[in-house]
């Protein structure tokens, strides 16, 4: 626990403390943690105790605000994209055989935690209630006391808050929460009844002449914008012609760091192309839409919330007719 504590940057590189923040013998449970580890290999424990004197000291790749550094904080979101990142940036063995090391104690840390605490609840169930419980029920009843364990630490902190003379931060969340999704329920309500007036063929002589439609195609249209866009480019920038590589598209690939901070366009259904940025990539293989793995979040003009894209090569297109969901990148023009 301390080795993987020691080690974790989100600690290691506080911010809030402006210095590094030193896990109490840390630093002697690294070192052991190294030599098991590592046990038989004394090339390999030389050069992980040398990255691990480099990450403790923010030398080399880890020094404070350097470039490299910055860059890992801002494209890792955990301590295990963090390492991955570092085995791959880095030049050097000692900071790989490092990183290797560091991703084992992370990794190793938080599946022991989640183990052990639910270990811990599950004896706690069933051997109060070991006579009277199936299976399915005390996994039932597991699943309740979790439940009720969260909701009485989130009454506890709220109540502190209040006494701070603060809001609930889950209060105000929760309004957010709810006012975006009230408008986006109300824009969907327009896009479909704009579909249903589509697919309406009413003959003009057979429309009785004293029906009107209450709300019309070009109602719709006005209150969603003019039509599906098409596609433009802004000035100085170029399409580019062929699509990233397989490598560049996998989130969870060293060489996809490539696709952040790209201008991309993507057309939309209902909105034509739009314009973009990719903000990050995502190598997390669970968060998926429509069943397609997520693989990077951009941000449009036209929304202000960001959005999951799961790019795919053979949707690669810069042709102003192509189908939905297809995307391109753009470039800046040579000058």
């Amino acid at each position: 626990m301390l080795a993987a504590a020691a080690v974790n940057p989100i600690y290691s590189f506080s911010a809030s403390l402006g210095d590094l923040w030193r896990v109490p013998d840390g630093d002697a449970a690294v070192r052991r943690a190294i030599d098991a580890l590592l046990w038989g290999d004394e090339q390999a424990q030389s050069e992980a105790i040398e990255g691990w004197d480099r990450f403790s000291n923010a030398q080399g790749i880890y020094a404070v605000g350097s470039a490299p550094r910055n860059i890992l904080l801002r494209k890792a979101s955990d301590a295990a994209g963090f390492f991955r990142h570092v085995a791959g940036s880095s030049t050097l063995a000692s900071d790989k055989q490092f990183a290797q090391v560091g991703l084992w104690l992370v990794s190793g840390f938080a599946n022991q935690s989640a183990s052990e605490r639910t270990n811990k609840y599950q004896a706690e169930i069933f051997s109060k209630k070991r006579n009277l419980l199936s299976v399915g029920n005390g996994n039932a009843m597991l699943e309740v006391k979790m439940h009720e364990q969260y909701k009485g630490r989130q009454r506890k902190a709220s109540a502190k808050e209040q006494r701070e003379c603060e809001g609930s931060v889950f209060a105000d969340l929760r309004s957010i929460y709810q006012a975006a999704r009230a408008k986006v329920h109300e824009k969907r309500a327009l896009q479909q009844q704009l579909k249903e007036l589509r697919l309406e063929t009413l003959e003009e002589e057979d429309a009785p002449p004293e029906e009107t439609l209450l709300i019309t195609t070009a109602d719709a249209l006005e209150v969603l914008g003019e039509g599906e866009a098409k596609l433009t480019i802004p000035a100085g920038f170029k399409l580019v012609e062929k699509s990233p590589t397989p490598e560049q598209l996998d989130g969870k690939q060293v060489a996809s760091d490539s696709m952040v901070d790209k201008k991309i366009v993507v057309k939309f259904e209902d909105f034509g192309w739009c314009l973009g940025v990719i903000l990050q990539k995502n190598g997390d293989g669970r968060r998926k839409i429509k069943g397609k793995r997520v693989n990077f979040i951009a941000q449009f003009d036209m929304d202000e919330y960001t959005t999951d894209l799961s790019l795919e090569a053979d949707e690669y297109s810069n042709m102003d007719d192509a189908e939905y969901e297809s995307w391109a990148l753009l470039e800046p023009v040579d000058v």
